[in-house]
C-alpha cells in the first residue's frame, strides 16, 4: 500500500504545486536516494564487484521518468541525501563534498542529454534506442569519473579502485542495469491488490513462463559449467525472454541476472575465472556481465516499436479516416462479437442504421469539404450521445450504423430520437461565419433474441432506414427481426393458400 501511495504522488505532483507537495517532493526524493546511498555504501564493503553505489542511477531514473521531480526540492533533496548517507558512515566532509560532485555531475550530464532524445528513445523503444540510451550513459558514467579522478588528486590516501577507469565502469555498470528499468516502468503497475484472494491459477499462461523458466535453469547450469560459459548460458535465455516479454520485463530480468552473475563471482559460487582482485580482470568482469544485457535489451526493444507499429497499423485500417469511426469491415467483425456473448447471455439487441438527409444536395451546394464537415460533425453527435460500450461505424458515404447490445426496443428507439435531436439543434460550421443544418433518417432493428450475426440486423435496419425515408425524412422508424422473418413465410403461405 506504502508503494502504492509513493507511486500515486509521483504521477500526480507537478512544477507548480503547493508548498507542501514540493516538501513531500523533496522528502521521496531524498528518501530514496538515501537509502540507495546506505546500500551502495555497504555492498562497497563486500569487494570490488559492488564497488559503485546504485544511487547514481535510481536518481537519474527518478528525474527522467518523472521530470516533475526535477525541480530545485528535488535536485536539492538528493544533494542532502548524497552527504547525509557519505557522513552517517563516517567519510569526511571534504571527501563527501568531493564524491557528491561528482556524481551530481554524471546525474545532470545524462539527465540533459536524455531529454534531448526523443520520448520513444527514453522509453526504449526502437532498433537504436538502447544503443542510444547505452552512449549516453557512457559520457554520463565518463563525466562522473572525471570529476571523481579530479577529487582524488585532492584527496591523500584513496583506494586505487577509484581511479578514472574503475569509477567509469562502475557507474555504468549501474547506469545500465538499473535505469532500463525505471525508463520503461509501467504506468499503474504497482495497485493495491487484494492480498487474501487466491489466485485462479486456470488463468495463468504456463506457456508464457518458458522463456523464464528456462532462464533460471540456464543460470543454475552456470553454476555447474563455471567460466564464460556462465555468463553465455543465461544469454541465450534473455534473448528468448526479450522476444517473449516486455522491455520492461527484459530490463528487470536482465537486471537480476546481472546480480546473479556478480554476486556469484563475488562470493565465488561461480567458479573458473580468473583472480578478480586483478584490476584488468574486475574491469573485464564488470564489463563483460554489462554488455550482455544490451542483446536482449537491444532485442526487446526493437520488438516493442515492431508491436507499436502493428498496433498502428491495425488502428488505421480498423478506422475510418475522416469520422474516426469504424470501417464497415470492422465494424461488422466486432459486432460479431458482441453478438455472439448477447446471444449466450439471451440479451436484447438494437441496430440503428442512421443516413444524413439530402447529403448530396450539401455536396453539390457547398462542395464536398462541406460534406466532409457534415460527416465529421455527425460523428463527434455519435460519440458524445451514445454510452462508450456502444459500436459505431461509418458503413460508406452519409450512412452510419451503431449496435446497441443489451437495448431493449423502447431503449433503442429512444437512442434514436435522442440522436435525430442532438443532430438537428447542431449546425454544420463551414467556416468564415457559414453554418447550415441537417437532419437524420434513422432506421431501428430490434430483436428480443440477439442473433450470432450482424447481418440480419442491418438488413432489418435497412429496410426501415428505407421507410424513414419514404415517409419524408428526419424521422425513425423501426422494424423487429423476428416480425421481418416471418413475412416471407406468411406471404408464402397466402400464395399456397391461393
Amino acid at each position: 500500500m506504502a508503494l502504492g501511495m509513493a507511486r500515486g504522488f509521483l504521477d500526480k505532483v507537478r512544477l507548480d504545486g503547493t508548498p507542501r507537495q514540493h516538501l513531500e517532493t523533496a522528502a521521496i526524493v531524498g528518501g530514496i536516494v538515501v537509502v540507495a546511498a546506505l546500500v551502495g555504501i555497504g555492498l562497497r564493503s563486500a569487494g570490488l564487484l559492488a564497488a559503485v553505489s546504485p544511487a547514481n542511477a535510481i536518481l537519474l531514473g527518478l528525474m527522467v521518468r518523472y521530470p516533475h521531480l526535477a525541480t530545485p526540492a528535488g535536485w536539492s533533496a538528493a544533494v542532502a541525501a548524497y552527504f547525509i548517507a557519505d557522513l552517517l558512515t563516517g567519510n569526511s566532509l571534504l571527501n563527501t563534498l568531493l564524491l557528491t560532485v561528482a556524481s551530481l555531475a554524471g546525474v545532470v550530464a545524462g539527465y540533459v542529454l536524455l531529454q534531448r532524445e526523443s520520448s520513444a528513445t527514453r522509453q526504449l523503444v526502437g532498433p537504436m534506442a538502447v544503443v542510444r540510451v547505452a552512449i549516453i550513459l557512457v559520457a554520463a558514467s565518463a563525466v562522473a569519473a572525471l570529476f571523481g579522478t579530479i577529487g582524488n588528486l585532492l584527496v591523500p590516501g584513496s583506494a586505487s579502485f577509484t581511479g578514472f577507469v574503475y569509477w567509469l565502469v562502475g557507474e555504468f555498470v549501474n547506469y545500465l542495469a538499473i535505469l532500463p528499468v525505471m525508463l520503461t516502468l509501467p504506468e499503474g503497475l504497482i495497485r493495491q491488490y487484494d492480498l487474501k484472494s487466491r489466485p485462479d491459477l486456470r488463468q495463468i499462461d504456463f506457456l508464457a513462463l518458458a522463456p523464464a523458466g528456462a532462464l533460471i535453469i540456464a543460470c543454475a547450469a552456470g553454476l555447474f559449467v563455471g567460466g564464460p560459459a556462465a555468463l553465455m548460458f543465461p544469454l541465450v535465455a534473455l534473448l528468448w525472454c526479450a522476444l517473449s516479454y516486455s522491455v520492461f520485463a527484459t530490463a528487470v530480468l536482465t537486471l537480476l541476472v546481472g546480480i546473479w552473475t556478480l554476486g556469484g563471482l563475488a562470493l565465488d559460487v561461480i567458479s573458473g575465472w580468473p583472480d578478480l582482485d586483478e584490476g584488468y580482470a574486475l574491469v573485464s568482469v564488470r564489463l563483460a556481465v554489462t554488455l550482455m544485457g544490451l542483446a536482449p535489451l537491444t532485442v526487446a526493444s526493437t520488438m516493442a516499436a515492431h508491436e507499436g507499429l502493428r498496433e498502428r497499423y491495425e488502428l488505421l485500417a480498423a478506422h475510418d479516416v475522416l469520422s474516426g469511426l469504424f470501417t464497415r469491415h470492422a465494424f461488422a467483425d466486432r459486432s460479431n462479437q458482441v453478438l455472439a456473448q448477447a446471444a449466450q447471455a439471451n440479451m436484447p439487441v438494437a441496430v440503428l442504421m442512421l443516413d444524413i438527409d439530402h447529403f448530396k444536395k450539401i455536396n453539390e451546394t457547398y462542395g464536398h469539404w462541406a460534406g466532409d464537415r457534415a460527416i465529421q460533425t455527425f460523428a463527434a453527435v455519435l460519440k458524445n450521445t451514445l454510452s462508450d460500450g456502444v459500436l459505431i461505424g461509418r458503413l460508406g458515404g452519409e450512412e452510419f450504423a451503431a449496435l446497441l447490445a443489451g437495448a431493449s426496443p423502447s431503449d433503442g428507439a429512444a437512442a434514436a430520437e435522442h440522436i435525430r435531436q442532438v443532430f438537428a439543434a447542431t449546425p454544420i460550421d463551414l467556416g468564415d461565419g457559414r453554418q447550415v443544418e441537417a437532419t437524420l433518417s434513422i432506421g431501428l432493428g430490434c430483436a428480443a433474441q440477439a442473433p450470432t450475426s450482424i447481418e440480419p440486423l442491418l438488413q432489418v435496419a435497412d429496410e426501415a432506414l428505407s421507410l424513414a425515408k419514404g415517409g419524408g425524412r428526419n424521422r425513425t422508424v423501426r422494424r423487429d427481426l423476428a416480425l421481418a422473418q416471418m413475412q416471407p413465410l406468411a406471404q408464402a403461405n397466402a400464395r399456397s393458400a391461393r
